[in-house]
């Protein structure tokens, strides 16, 4: 048998392991996609800002590598977040739907963020191409989208038990004391 901690210490290294993966995965892409990029430049015209738009590629990369590692590294800081630290054996499948839901934003949380990771790379890119070319193109809506896709991501990740608990406050707000505990006896 397992405790709740234990459960979630396991599904944080199998996120790393899945994670990881993805990582491999990515940097053969992104590797494959720079030699193309490098080759297909003249030769003997290279700009600082080629380089730096092809380096640009691996962001999303180090992202997911570093969200696998921390997955792997700290599952403890992790789980206190996520669930109780309640410290008896789970013998049956016992968990609060607060606790599912708060894993559920913590995964969702983290999806979130390396889409953040991964836009905010394309405008780093994006950027050094135009700012190369002279061109006045203004992207600062994808910086802005960007920006709120890795704050929100965090915010998911880190908050996820805040906001389970805010959620439940605002269901039960104005019910009276004996309907309050009804209703949790009911969703346990």
């Amino acid at each position: 048998t397992m405790t709740r901690q234990e459960i979630a210490r396991l599904v944080c290294k199998t996120l790393a392991l899945l994670f990881g993966g993805y990582a491999v995965i990515y940097i053969f892409a992104v590797l494959g996609n720079s030699f193309y990029f490098l080759v297909s430049l003249d030769r003997f015209k290279y700009e600082l800002s080629d380089f730096l738009m092809a380096l640009s590629m691996f962001i999303p990369f180090v992202a997911i590598a570093t969200v696998a590692a921390v997955l792997w590294t700290s599952p403890d800081w992790i789980t206190s977040r996520m669930v109780s630290p309640d410290p008896s054996a789970v013998t049956a499948l016992k968990i609060s739907t607060s606790e599912v839901t708060s894993i559920v934003f913590s995964v969702c949380g983290v999806v979130v963020f390396i889409s953040g990771i991964s836009e905010m790379s394309s405008y780093v890119a994006n950027t050094l191409y135009v700012n190369s070319r002279n061109d006045n193109f203004f992207m600062g809506e994808i910086f802005l989208e960007a920006l709120a896709k890795i704050a929100i991501g965090l915010w998911l990740v880190i908050g996820s038990r805040g906001i389970v608990g805010m959620i439940h406050r605002y269901r039960t707000w104005g019910l009276d004391k004996q309907a309050h505990s009804e209703e949790a006896s009911e969703t346990s």
